[in-house]
């Protein structure tokens, strides 16, 4: 028959334990978590539990360390439990992908077993054809794993992704019940190569702004999914062309030639006619003058700047009265030296 141990003789091998390796400060941190990443590299316990619910502890024990994948052995307990293991089995699995535990490519190849129409099936493929491991030739086209090419490939080298399709990552993770997604990689709305193109002075300018605004509606329209210092990124460095973007669109920067003195008195345009028709400037234009009535050219161009100036709007000075003609049918007339406008109907009704 085997010895009997006591508790004292566990708290003596607990502790003695925990003098045996307190001093041992090789390895890291893992870093792929930043949880983990942060956690003082210095701490150090151990805990055991007995039968009877007595907690013998040596060290930093009152710490709460992140446990990461022993979660799963009293979670599968719990589980089987409230089911039974052949229910778990049938609904989980268990055979595993042959990739790294963070891997995109699995989550894709299993969800795509879920989906039902063309159109799913469609995009998650192309979001498969830009996995790494995919291109490596580690997956089939039937999305089998080639084991030999992917057992004798650099087995700790990160998944990547040329992240043309985010959004469809981001399903896929939600869907799957996957971890969640931190780094700033997995939010990354272009790949380095978009960044070479954008860069790359010698290609055509209308493949490069294309590009850009494509990335930009990337970021824009899924603003959750991404980082957003991409944007911020981009925003000081292609300043015109993201006000091109929200201001005028590709099609009318197309229609310019990708000239940018051209799409900059565009924009410019552009945003003073949103300026000078909002409501409020229309209501204090028509509470300046009055339709069917002559003013001289120099009070409309004195009252136009003021009101101008009131709603720190930007427009040509040397032009400003003939701006009073987005709000009246008018028309100058020039006797001598002397100047006038005579104004006719409105063009707006007064907003309230």
């Amino acid at each position: 028959m085997g010895q009997k141990l006591t508790k004292q003789d566990v708290r003596d091998a607990v502790q003695h334990a925990f003098e045996q390796t307190k001093a041992v400060s090789g390895g890291k941190n893992a870093d792929y978590i930043p949880y983990l990443a942060n956690v003082p590299s210095d701490l150090f316990g151990i805990a055991v539990c007995l039968p009877d619910g007595e907690i013998i502890a040596a060290g930093d024990t009152e710490y709460k360390f992140g446990i990461e994948s022993v979660s799963k052995v009293p979670t599968a307990i719990l589980t089987m439990n409230q089911y039974s293991p052949e229910e778990v089995l049938t609904k989980i699995g268990a055979d595993a992908t042959g990739l790294p535990f963070n891997s995109i490519m699995a989550i894709l190849l299993d969800l795509r077993k879920t989906l039902t129409t063309q159109g799913e099936i469609c995009v998650l493929d192309q979001a498969i054809e830009r996995v790494e491991y995919k291109r490596l030739g580690f997956v089939t086209d039937k999305g089998e794993i080639n084991y030999f090419r992917y057992n004798n490939a650099y087995l700790d080298e990160r998944l990547k992704m040329l992240y043309r399709y985010p959004a469809i990552l981001h399903k896929a993770y939600c869907r799957s019940g996957a971890f969640k997604v931190v780094s700033k990689a997995e939010y990354a709305a272009y790949t380095d190569n978009d960044r070479k193109v954008l860069d790359d002075k010698t290609r055509l300018k209308s493949e490069r702004i294309t590009l850009l605004f494509t990335i930009f509606s990337r970021i824009c329209l899924s603003s959750k999914s991404y980082d957003i210092e991409f944007l911020k990124e981009l925003q000081r460095e292609y300043a015109l062309y993201y006000d091109a973007y929200n201001m005028i669109g590709l099609r009318k920067v197309r229609e310019l030639n990708f000239v940018d003195s051209d799409v900059r008195t565009e924009i410019k345009r552009v945003k003073f006619l949103k300026q000078a028709t909002d409501k409020s400037v229309i209501n204090e234009v028509y509470a300046a003058f009055a339709p069917n009535t002559v003013y001289k050219t120099s009070e409309i161009n004195s009252k136009m700047k003021a009101i101008f100036d009131s709603y720190s709007i930007e427009y040509d000075r040397r032009g400003v009265g003939n701006s009073i003609m987005l709000y009246f049918e008018a028309t100058e007339a020039r006797t001598g030296t002397k100047r006038t406008w005579k104004l006719g109907a409105k063009k707006f009704q007064s907003v309230t």
